[in-house]
């Protein structure tokens, strides 16, 4: 998979934060401050928000389609795992 074709910059941007998850944990932890933990989930659902909205996932070059799939799996996951920390139950439907 060629991640270097996410070049965009909602697509840095997200990256950047999927990044910092471990650091933010370990101050949640450290600090008693779990806050810091729902802060960065809800920066996290507005950059995805922000690719979401400006870059088309599913398209005519495969190789940026996977790549972009495989970002929106790795935001799924941080999500799912972060309230899965502050004991938020995850509906699979509405």
């Amino acid at each position: 998979m060629d991640f270097s074709l996410l070049d965009t910059e909602s697509e840095i941007k997200v990256i950047n934060q999927l990044d910092y998850f471990p650091e933010v944990i370990g101050n949640a932890v450290n600090n008693y401050d779990i806050h810091l933990l729902t802060d960065y989930l809800l920066d996290l659902a507005q950059k995805f928000n922000t690719f979401y909205s400006s870059c088309q996932v599913i398209n005519e070059n495969k190789n940026l389609e996977k790549a972009r799939l495989f970002l929106i799996r790795c935001v799924q996951i941080i999500i799912k795992t972060g309230l899965e920390i502050l004991g938020i139950e995850i509906l699979k439907n509405m």
